[in-house]
Formats: C-alpha cells, structure tokens, sequence
C-alpha cells in the first residue's frame, strides 16, 4: 500500500514538473504510475491532496543521515543541491508549491511549516556543533540556521529560473558564513 501511493507521489511529481500543477490531469498522473483512476482515489482525495504530500516530503529529514562536524555539515548541504533535493527539476517543483500557497491556506500553512522546521533542524545542528567546539564561542546558531534556510530558499528560488549550476552558488554563498563559524577565524 505504502509503495503504490509513494510509486503515485513519483509519478505526479515527474508529471508537475514537466506540466505544471494546472496542466496536469488525475489521468495524467495514473497513466504515468501505471494505476487506474480507482487506485489513487484510494490513496487520494484529488489532485491538491497530492501537491500537499509531495510539499510534506519535501520538508522531511533534510540530510538523512548525522552531521557531527562542521566539514560534514557544510561537505551536506552541497551535495543536498547536486541531488535531487534542490536540482533544478525538484526545484521547480518546490517553486510550483510556494506559488500554489499564495491562494492555498492550507498549503501555505505546511510550506511555513516546513520552512520552519528545516529552520529549527538547521538550529539545532548548529547549537550541537558549537557545544563540541566546532564553532566559534560566539557564533549565533539561531542567526545562522535563519541565513542559511534564506540562502537555500534563493537558490531553490534561481534553480527554478536559470541555467546556472545550484551547487556553485551555494559554495560561494556559504564560504562567508562557514568562515564566521571556525573557532579562532574572522570572515
């Protein structure tokens, strides 16, 4: 049960991203996950259902595995923009889900919710590393973990636009707030 509604879910994000939101059918969707119509109604209520799954999944377990230094962290958040998570592809479709939340309370609702947990996640990374030493002993964990989502949430925002490689300007976004972060160093 669980891999045919993740197998629809794969299938309908494949499908908005080539299409859009709008531009994309139930039968769209069921023809692409090789399910009858029947069978994703049992998973779904209707197409929003869908875009409100695959915007809770966006959210989940950003990195997937501990972060235990500051290397790690930073080595982390760029492979997370050379893979599928922020790639130009699930990009717009992250992109398609802040548009649909300007007219969807509910959406709305969990894309806040998501932007502040991957916020607080990104906190509370940071607060551990300081504690093992791997910060600076001034360095603000809650000041950062807010530029940090602000600077993948641009970027999200440029993949959606542009030609130009994601990881690239994440390296070069992060260089000034990682210096400011090594004990003992001064961006």
């Amino acid at each position: 049960m669980a891999k045919r509604r993740q197998a629809i879910l794969n299938a309908a994000n494949k499908a908005f991203q080539k299409n859009g939101f709008h531009k994309t059918s139930i039968d769209d969707i069921c023809a692409a996950a090789s399910v009858s119509v029947g069978a994703l109604y049992t998973h779904f209520k209707n197409k929003r259902e869908i875009i409100l799954a695959l915007g809770d999944q966006i959210g989940a377990d950003y990195f997937g595995a501990p972060i235990d230094t500051l290397d790690a962290f930073k080595k982390a958040l760029i492979k997370k923009v050379r893979t599928a998570a922020i790639a130009r592809e699930d990009a717009e479709l992250e992109f398609q889900i802040f548009a649909e939340a300007v007219t969807d309370p509910d959406m709305r609702e969990r894309v806040v919710a998501t932007t502040w947990e991957r916020e607080k996640y990104f906190e509370r990374l940071l607060t551990g590393l300081k504690k093992k030493g791997e910060l600076a002993p001034d360095y603000d964990p809650h000041a950062g973990a807010k530029r940090i989502n602000a600077l993948l949430l641009g970027i999200m925002s440029r993949n959606s636009f542009l030609e130009e490689k994601g990881e690239i300007l994440l390296e070069d976004g992060l260089e000034p707030e990682f210096a400011i972060m090594r004990p003992g160093k001064k961006a």
